[in-house]
């Protein structure tokens, strides 16, 4: 640092000598895949409900909501067309999903689920609130996300005999 009346004050700061940047290459992001099976999501915050939805229904799924586990049972019990997955979070008020998904697979026998919650997985299943072998998605969660554990959870599910 220099400094003199009148002339003001300059700073000199050295930094590290770094080798230039290159620039990487990167590759297309990849389209999410979709699929035309049929969602059941279950989400007792209408905001991410409508949102999830919304996502599954351009990924090309057809889509069914429901704000409450009881809500979800009874359209288990009256769609009349096959579901093929459930969407669910963990923690609502009625019950959570677990039994939700319990309850819809008695009704449904193969029927995959996908969890999801604002908790991680590494805190729920020590507690047995889901099973330590499912697919599983955090929230908040992206867009290419959601559509890669749906399609997983599908994949999973029709490799189940």
């Amino acid at each position: 640092m220099t400094s003199a009346p009148g002339q003001g004050t300059t700073f000199a700061i050295y930094l590290p000598r770094t080798a230039p940047a290159v620039a990487a290459e990167t590759a297309p992001a990849a389209r999410p895949v979709g699929g035309a099976e049929t969602v059941l999501v279950v989400e007792d915050e209408q905001l991410v409900l409508d949102l999830t939805a919304t996502m599954l229904e351009r990924l090309g799924y057809a889509v069914l909501a429901a704000r409450s586990g009881r809500e979800a049972i009874a359209i288990a019990q009256e769609h009349p067309w096959p579901i093929d997955l459930v969407v669910t979070d963990v923690v609502m008020p009625d019950l959570n999903g677990r039994e939700l998904y319990a309850e819809v697979a008695r009704l449904r026998p193969g029927v995959g689920v996908l969890y999801v919650s604002g908790y991680s997985a590494e805190v729920l299943a020590p507690r047995g609130v889901i099973p330590s072998d499912v697919q599983f998605l955090q929230k908040p969660f992206a867009f290419a996300e959601l559509a890669e554990r749906v399609r997983a959870a599908l994949a999973a599910t029709t490799a189940t005999p």
